[in-house]
């Protein structure tokens, strides 16, 4: 289980950008409305759909993610060093 965390951890890290970006456009949106004394309940309704349909996404990415990380593992533990010797290349 600590390697999944671990794995997990990476992946978030690594779309650590967009999740900020995200963040900061919902950040700007609320700042618009509340200047402009619009209603929020469109823009926090919004928000809600599509972080619902992100964190799907984000979901069925890690586990492709995962499964291709778990079969690069098994690939490498199956590397064997053989005894045969490579012929020198002709290049200078």
């Amino acid at each position: 289980m600590k390697n999944f965390i671990d794995i997990f951890v990476l992946y978030i890290k690594s779309k650590l950008t967009i999740i900020v970006t995200l963040i900061m456009v919902f950040i700007i949106f609320l700042t618009v409305f509340t200047l402009y004394s619009l209603p929020l309940e469109p823009i926090v309704y919004a928000f809600f759909l599509n972080g619902t349909f992100i964190l799907i996404l984000g979901g069925v990415r890690f586990t492709l993610f995962y499964k291709k990380h778990k079969f690069l593992l098994s690939l490498k533990s199956n590397i064997t060093n053989s005894g045969y010797k490579l012929p020198h290349s002709n290049r200078r």
